[in-house]
């Protein structure tokens, strides 16, 4: 064990002073007048190549693919207060973030979707404290490697802070010889800076090594106290671990860990290496994994540990025990949450004559997403107007039971369609009696859903409309001349189309 331990630090030295001695990869550009930028952005170039540009008080904004910075705001996707160190971010879309040494602290608001990207040894990089936070739901997605070296999604020589209702990703990829994926590190070594996770901000980290290590959040401390899920997952041929800290240390071949919020300092979290030289010698094999007491544990045991399962359903959790039959060593394994999250991806639609089907995203009650292999969706009453149901029905192995999920489908604008026309009446026919003339005559009315009523709003005296028919009459004693009444006609509509009521003018000719 005592080589593994050493070849860790050797590792974790080798991270850290990475990650202060860093510098923007590709070429330099020169800084105007001999004055350094607090802070540069970057950008890929269709060759590949990156583009580094300065932010400043004299040019504090930057627009995503422009090539400078700029002192207009309009359309600006970044923008750097200089004098309180806070860079806004606005649907930005780069390749990189980085403080320049001597400059120190960064705080980094959040608005809209913003996402950094790219073929990149790091994402953000801070030489102080780093805080992030949010208006609005701000989000942000980093993305960096693979690179052929150690690899960062975020780092900074301080502590680092993410806050308000900031919601963050974090992916970084190693591929190198002898390499390290890092998302998010704090502080030098030995490790002084805390990560602190607060509010409601939701933080989930990727870190990917080919050949050595990876490791999700690397600080002194890491303190969570926040109502969603703060996940992790790595992957190392070596060594991958979900939190690194100072004097504790997670280490496992292979491992994919989900910590659950406690609201507590979760700096004591370990597991017994004492039992990883074994376990690699292949004397122990590793059953599961596992939170208790807010420590994450790994557990090596030579029991062959049967699984029994109770299933979770939309009310009530289930559980994960293991049991050896040999022995009859029971233990409890995990709580599997209930599936009690259901989001349509619409829950108000019109009827088109076609079967409405809206998606369903079934999340569990601790935040996470539940794949949809474990249900399936089925619908009814879906094509009428009314109100319909999207029908979950739970399958697999940890999930039993069916939800009933409501929607409503509003009845469609009626498409009837009026126009006036114009009916010629003799004047010696009318002299002699009224004259009645069908609706097909002055009116010409399409499309209409419903039986239709027809009023005259306007027009001579002697012309009579019927309300249930349309029909026209003419009275006698009305002279040569054209006349012109409008008329108002009402569609009632039926179970899937609203009613609608169209004007129209006609012409009645008396020659």
């Amino acid at each position: 064990m005592t080589g593994v331990k050493k070849r860790i630090s050797v590792v974790f030295i080798a991270v850290i002073t990475a990650i202060a001695f860093m510098p923007l990869i590709g070429t330099q550009p020169a800084y105007a007048d001999g004055v350094l930028p607090i802070v540069t952005v970057g950008y890929v170039n269709d060759d590949g190549s990156y583009h580094h540009i300065a932010l400043n008080a004299d040019n504090p904004y930057y627009i995503n693919g422009a090539e400078e910075a700029t002192t207009d705001p309009e359309g600006a996707n970044a923008y750097y207060d200089a004098v309180d160190g806070i860079l806004t971010l606005d649907d930005y879309d780069g390749a990189s973030i980085d403080v320049r040494s001597g400059f120190g602290d960064l705080k980094i608001v959040l608005k809209g979707e913003n996402k950094i990207s790219g073929h990149s040894q790091f994402g953000i990089n801070v030489p102080g404290n780093l805080e992030i936070t949010s208006e609005e739901g701000g989000m942000l997605s980093i993305d960096v490697g693979p690179f052929d070296e150690n690899t960062y999604g975020i780092c900074s020589d301080g502590n680092t802070s993410i806050s308000g209702d900031a919601d963050i990703s974090v992916s970084a990829e190693a591929t190198g010889a002898s390499d390290m994926a890092v998302s998010i590190s704090t502080g030098e070594y030995p490790l002084y800076g805390d990560l602190t996770i607060t509010d409601t901000a939701s933080v989930s980290a990727e870190a990917v090594s080919e050949v050595d290590s990876a490791c999700g959040f690397l600080a002194r401390k890491i303190t969570i106290d926040t109502e969603y899920m703060v996940s992790y997952q790595g992957a190392g041929d070596q060594y991958s671990k979900a939190m690194r800290s100072t004097e504790e240390l997670i280490a496992a071949e292979k491992c994919q860990i989900s910590l659950e919020t406690t609201g507590n300092d979760i700096s004591s979290i370990v597991s017994d290496t004492s039992l990883l030289d074994q376990f690699q010698n292949n004397e122990l094999r590793h059953v599961d994994s596992g939170t208790a007491d807010g420590r994450v544990f790994f557990r090596y045991e030579p029991h062959e540990f049967n699984a029994v399962i109770t299933k979770a359903t939309p009310t009530t959790d289930g559980e994960v025990r293991t049991v050896c039959p040999v022995c009859g060593f029971d233990e409890f394994v995990g709580m599997i949450a209930k599936a009690n999250g259901y989001k349509l991806s619409y829950t108000t639609t019109t009827y088109t004559g076609k079967a409405k089907k809206p998606t369903v995203k079934v999340t569990r009650a601790d935040g996470d997403v539940l794949a949809d292999s474990q249900y399936k969706v089925s619908y009814s009453n879906n094509t009428n107007a009314g109100k319909a149901k999207a029908i979950v029905t739970f399958r697999g192995e940890y999930y039993e039971g069916v939800k009933t999920i409501p929607f409503t489908i509003k009845k469609a604008a009626n498409p009837i369609k009026v126009s006036g026309r114009t009916a010629i009446v003799k004047y010696t026919n009318v002299k002699k009696k009224a004259q009645t003339l069908k609706r097909t005559k002055v009116l010409t009315v399409k499309s209409n859903k419903g039986p239709t009523t027809s009023t005259k709003t306007s027009g001579n005296g002697k012309i009579i409309v019927a309300k249930k028919t349309g029909q026209v009459t003419v009275k006698t004693g009305l002279q040569k001349g054209t006349y012109k009444v409008r008329v108002k006609v009402k569609a009632a509509g039926n179970g899937n189309f609203k009613a609608k009521t169209r004007y129209a003018t006609m012409k009645i000719r008396v020659k």
